[in-house]
């Protein structure tokens, strides 16, 4: 009789495709036609009520949404960043020797961690400081992902269909986190009084409330596969830990 196969490393690399190809785009689907239903039969009582200041602090409040959510993408970025200097550090102290460059798997890193805990921080609290650390930091891991990512294409290296999310938070996340930073409302936005952001009863959706609603579900969504991507990081590192035979 056979011995029964021990569940092994590749079970939750199994697990982790099945997950990217098909579970993630499931629930991104699903969280975007709840939010544009919710939207679609939102009461339209307010559209009674007199414009006024309230109406003008509704697409301010819309922003603000979108702001924090970016704000807890950085502080998932850190903590993923994070996660990848722990394996790094776990395989120098067992081995002797960093499983990868110490630039690239230290250095880098450690300095992803610190940068993405402030301009978390910082976007969250509305502080000036942070939307400008946020500018540069985004732009300069933008524009050298952007030249990896070409140099990757010239050498034909291997693309895999069920790692877009990791392709995705590389080469595209950082691009329109940038963006939005950018943008004027973005500017003015973080000039507010917190109790002019936080004043007033939401009027009814109109275009621009549309298009600040569109902004900050796109902002949900790559929050959710930022999030997917640091589970599967951590998932991944713990059966490999798992895995090694104890000495």
């Amino acid at each position: 009789m056979p011995p029964e196969a021990e569940p092994s490393a590749l079970d939750i690399l199994t697990l982790i495709a099945w997950w990217n190809l098909y579970g993630l785009p499931a629930l991104l689907i699903v969280v975007a036609l709840v939010v544009a239903i919710r939207q679609y039969n939102r009461p339209a009582a307010g559209s009674k009520q007199e414009p006024s200041d309230d109406s003008r602090a509704h697409p301010s409040r819309w922003r603000l949404k979108a702001i924090r959510t970016i704000a807890l993408i950085h502080l998932g970025l850190a903590v993923r960043a994070g996660i990848g200097l722990a394996q790094e550090l776990l395989t120098l102290r067992a081995q002797g020797i960093p499983q990868s460059f110490p630039v690239t798997g230290i250095v880098i890193p450690a300095v992803a961690v610190m940068a993405n805990l402030a301009i978390g921080h910082g976007l969250w609290r509305l502080r000036s400081w942070g939307r400008w650390a946020a500018i540069v930091w985004d732009a300069l891991v933008a524009i050298i992902t952007a030249l990896v990512t070409v140099w990757q294409w010239k050498y034909r290296a291997t693309v895999r269909l069920d790692q877009w999310p990791d392709y995705l938070v590389a080469d595209v996340l950082l691009w329109f986190l940038l963006v939005v930073m950018l943008l004027p409302g973005t500017g003015s936005l973080f000039k507010l009084r917190r109790d002019v952001l936080h004043a007033g009863k939401e009027a009814s959706p109109g275009p621009r409330q549309r298009r600040l609603s569109f902004l900050w579900l796109l902002a949900v969504l790559l929050l959710i596969i930022v999030s997917s991507t640091l589970l599967v990081d951590a998932a991944d590192w713990l059966v490999r830990l798992l895995n090694e035979p104890l000495e």
